[in-house]
């Protein structure tokens, strides 16, 4: 008989050969923990029929004791808020996947790990990613009728006919040659003229189109390294040099990503980044809670002292009163005006109506 949290805890039994990857939470769910004197005595049975059988038997055994947990799980625990759910599929034993739970577990402390309340890793985003490269719009898609840009100032082939036109263009040449026409009319949109192929503009407006270029070659291939190290060379080269015309000609800057539909992306400042750890937030939550309670009192506080105004205005004009009829009577000089004792009882006067005020309003 199973009396408290303790007991169920040492009465239940692992089964390591049930699942690859078993959840942390499974040792609810083992049937030894609903019935176990039943379920040990069927498996001593079990055990000794299994001897001298054949793997194939065994085999079957198992897939019997699979079955059995899954119907216990589905009769007994059908809506058990401890089903998280684990890992079925044999995965790197480096995955972020396999992290042991402990009591920072997505349902208790989501602000700590990186899943979420559902237990899913969000996504990393690769740095070349026109997300993270800050390209907004893709590579320019240029007509297969284009003649090539290598020929397109022949003047044989405009006297040729439409069936030559037609082998001379990008319909019949390789990607590379669409690449070029598209990186030529990026260029034209920035030029600062017709020969103009080292500006700064220019080049950056080169460098964009090579990426976009590169980057849906990483989408149909994305484990070509050699183009992935390039890409990133790329955008970090395009990176440093808006970073410079950032520095020197800003309207040019903001005129420039106009045209080519960017967004800058600067390096972020590591001298003011810090690592997230539970330690440094707790410590900043503490900060928070105590300035919270501190606020509290000193608010507590003046609250008390506002209260007890009143009454200490009055005491006060009766004493400084007091002590100016006193120094009249003994022919002394005397000290307190009746100025400084008028003004007080002004702003007790003051005081008392917007209090009153306030009463009304509530």
């Amino acid at each position: 008989m199973l009396k408290d949290h303790l007991d169920l805890l040492l009465n239940a039994t692992y089964q390591h050969s049930d699942e690859l990857f078993p959840d942390p939470c499974d040792i609810y769910f083992q049937p030894l923990t609903v019935n176990p004197s039943k379920i040990l005595q069927q498996k001593q049975i079990n055990a000794k029929k299994s001897l001298g059988k054949n793997n194939l038997q065994l085999r079957k055994r198992h897939l019997e004791r699979i079955a059995l947990k899954n119907m216990l799980r589905k009769r007994l625990y059908p809506d058990n808020p401890l089903i998280i759910g684990g890992i079925k599929e044999r995965i790197h034993p480096s995955s972020v996947k396999l992290m042991n739970s402990s009591h920072h577990s997505p349902q208790t402390n989501a602000g700590y790990v990186r899943q979420d309340r559902d237990g899913n890793v969000p996504a990393k985003i690769a740095c070349y990613k026109p997300e993270k490269s800050g390209d907004l719009s893709p590579l320019q898609e240029i007509p297969k009728s284009t003649v090539q840009l290598d020929f397109q100032q022949s003047k044989e082939l405009a006297s040729a006919n439409d069936l030559v036109k037609r082998l001379f263009t990008l319909e019949f040449a390789p990607r590379w040659k669409s690449t070029q026409v598209s990186i030529k009319d990026t260029v034209d949109l920035v030029r600062r003229h017709e020969l103009d192929k080292g500006s700064m503009e220019a080049r950056i407006a080169r460098w964009t189109g090579a990426i976009r270029s590169l980057q849906e070659v990483m989408e149909r291939f994305p484990r070509n390294k050699h183009v992935k190290v390039r890409l990133k060379e790329l955008i970090d080269k395009r990176k440093k040099h808006l970073k410079y015309l950032r520095k020197w000609d800003y309207k040019r800057f903001e005129w420039l990503l106009e045209k080519l539909d960017i967004v800058y992306k600067p390096v972020p400042d590591y001298s003011l980044w810090h690592q997230v750890t539970r330690k440094d937030s707790l410590r900043r939550l503490t900060n928070i809670h105590c300035e919270t309670i501190r606020n509290e009192l000193l608010a507590e506080y003046r609250a008390a002292l506002e209260a007890e105004q009143p009454g200490f205005l009055e005491e006060k004009i009766k004493t400084l009163e007091f002590i100016r009829h006193e120094q009249q009577e003994c022919g002394v000089p005397v000290t307190i005006e009746q100025k400084e004792i008028d003004d007080t009882k002004a702003l007790l006067t003051e005081l008392l109506n917007q209090r009153a005020m306030a009463n009304e309003v509530e």
